[in-house]
């Protein structure tokens, strides 16, 4: 039995150690931690919402920072990730001048982790202070004045996800001119951001992935999709060319893909 303990305390460090799989470059470079796979089951943390819960692989850089140049970082936004895991979104999203920059993560395991991986980000480079992991649920952001920009890397489904519309829900509608976008990697819950009434897109595709991202990559093919939202009470850019292209359910509540390609 102690053994059978061991064993398993064992196989979820490695987990967390991203022994699971390659290490990506951005982890050499920085000398963190954001690689590996983490299961539904090692990411339980008591919540009911545990359930709904993805489990955890990291999102590609290159692709993130597309995303970001599309929208166009200025200094006033704040950058908010859904479910941040080990925080790799966050990192990447530190090279561009957020005001600050929230990672919401229910899981008490891959928290730990961020935290580290911010502590020792903080050590070296004072822009990485502007970070703050937040331990909890997901489902229920805290705003911030002036632009938010939400990263959702697919985080949960169900519930949860309609909670985090009711939130969004009741924000524009205490702050009727507040610009929000909302990054779908993976957009998996794209019918539910379509219907709710919030938001348009803004763009979406099937975003080939970069040579180094590729190292890492866990899936068999070298790309993600993504579909960016914009606020839709509130003034807003013209969407770009294919933002309205359909998307397929590869796998169900797990994988989507937006059908044309950049």
């Amino acid at each position: 039995m102690l053994a059978t303990a061991f064993q398993t305390a064992a196989h979820v460090f490695d987990l967390l150690r991203g022994k699971r799989g390659p290490v990506h470059p951005m982890d050499k470079a920085l000398r963190i931690e954001t690689s590996g796979r983490v299961t539904r089951r090692a990411l339980a943390s008591g919540s009911k919402n545990d359930v709904h819960s993805v489990g955890y692989v990291g999102a590609h850089p290159g692709i993130v920072r597309k995303c970001l140049d599309l929208i166009g970082v200025e200094p006033e936004m704040t950058f908010i990730d859904i479910g941040c895991g080990k925080g790799r979104a966050l990192a990447v999203a530190c090279e561009y001048p957020f005001a600050r920059l929230i990672g919401l993560e229910l899981s008490p395991l891959v928290a730990r982790v961020a935290f580290r991986n911010f502590a020792k980000l903080r050590r070296r480079d004072e822009k990485f202070s502007r970070v703050s992991i937040l331990e909890g649920d997901a489902s229920q952001p805290p705003f911030q004045p002036g632009c938010n920009v939400f990263f959702f890397y697919h985080p949960f489904t169900g519930e949860p996800v309609k909670t985090l519309i009711a939130n969004f829900r009741r924000h524009f509608e205490a702050n009727p001119t507040s610009k929000v976008w909302l990054i779908c990697y993976n957009p998996v819950s794209f019918d539910d951001f379509d219907k709710c009434g919030l938001f348009t897109r803004f763009y979406a595709a099937k975003i080939a992935a970069d040579k180094e991202d590729n190292v890492a990559g866990f899936t068999s093919h070298p790309y993600d999709s993504v579909i960016i939202y914009q606020s839709a009470n509130a003034p807003m850019r013209d969407p770009l060319p294919g933002a309205k292209a359909g998307v397929v359910i590869t796998i169900p509540g797990l994988g989507a893909d937006v059908v044309n390609w950049v």
